[in-house]
C-alpha cells in the first residue's frame, strides 16, 4: 500500500544517505592517516641527509678527530630526541626509545622538561643542533664553505616545517558536528532498521531475515 512505499523510500533515501556520510568520513580518515606518516616520512629523510651532509663535512686533521667525535655525538643524540619528540607529540605525549642523552649540558635537560616549553621541544632542540654547527664552524671542525653548510640548516629547517605540518593533523580534530550527526544516524539506523523491518514484512521471521 501508499503507507508501506512511503516507509521504504524513507529509510532507502536515509541509508543511502548514511553510508555516503560514513564512506567519506572513512576517506577522510584515512587520507588524514597516509598525509601524517608521509609528512612524518619525509622530515626523517631531511633531517637523515642533513646529519649525512654535516658529517661530510667535517675536517680530516687528526689533530681535531676529538673534537669531530664530540660534534657528531651530539648531533646523533640530539637528531635521536628530535625525531621521538616529533612522534610523541603525535601519539599524546608516548615515550619513544631515543639514544642516551650523556654529554648534553644540563641546562638544556631542565629547559627540555620545563612545562612551558612543551609546546616548542622540537624547535628547540633544532635550534641546539644549529648552534652546534656554528659553533664548530668556527672552531674548525666543520671545514666546508659557508653557502655549502647552509644546506644543513636548510634541510633542519624544512623537516621542522614537515614535522610541524604533521602535528595540524592532531591539533586540528575532524568537525565535531559531522561527527555528532553521524552518531546519531548511526544509532538511529540501529535502532530503527529492526522496527521498520519487523512493520514491513509483517512476521518475525521476514524481519529477521531483512
Amino acid at each position: 500500500d501508499t503507507g508501506s512505499t512511503i516507509a521504504m523510500l524513507a529509510v532507502a533515501s536515509f541509508v543511502s544517505i548514511l553510508g555516503f556520510l560514513v564512506v567519506f568520513r572513512s576517506n577522510q580518515a584515512w587520507a588524514r592517516f597516509w598525509e601524517g606518516a608521509d609528512l612524518m616520512q619525509q622530515a626523517r629523510g631531511q633531517w637523515v641527509c642533513a646529519v649525512s651532509s654535516l658529517f661530510a663535512f667535517c675536517t680530516r686533521d687528526e689533530a681535531k678527530w676529538e673534537k669531530v667525535a664530540t660534534m657528531q655525538g651530539q648531533v646523533i643524540r640530539l637528531m635521536s630526541l628530535l625525531y621521538a619528540e616529533s612522534i610523541a607529540r603525535l601519539c599524546n605525549g608516548i615515550e619513544l626509545e631515543r639514544l642516551g642523552l650523556n654529554g648534553m649540558d644540563m641546562d638544556q635537560l631542565v629547559a627540555l622538561d620545563d612545562p612551558d616549553n612543551a609546546e616548542v621541544k622540537i624547535e628547540l632542540i633544532v635550534h641546539w643542533i644549529q648552534r652546534i654547527v656554528v659553533d664548530n664552524i668556527a672552531d674548525g671542525v666543520v671545514t666546508a664553505a659557508p653557502p655549502i653548510v647552509s644546506r644543513v640548516f636548510n634541510e633542519l629547517s624544512s623537516g621542522c616545517v614537515k614535522a610541524q605540518a604533521a602535528g595540524k593533523i592532531k591539533q586540528i580534530q575532524f568537525p565535531f558536528h559531522y561527527a555528532q550527526m553521524l552518531g546519531v544516524m548511526l544509532v538511529v539506523y540501529t535502532c530503527g532498521v529492526p522496527a521498520m523491518s519487523a512493520y514491513m514484512m509483517g512476521t518475525c521471521w521476514g524481519a529477521m531475515g531483512s
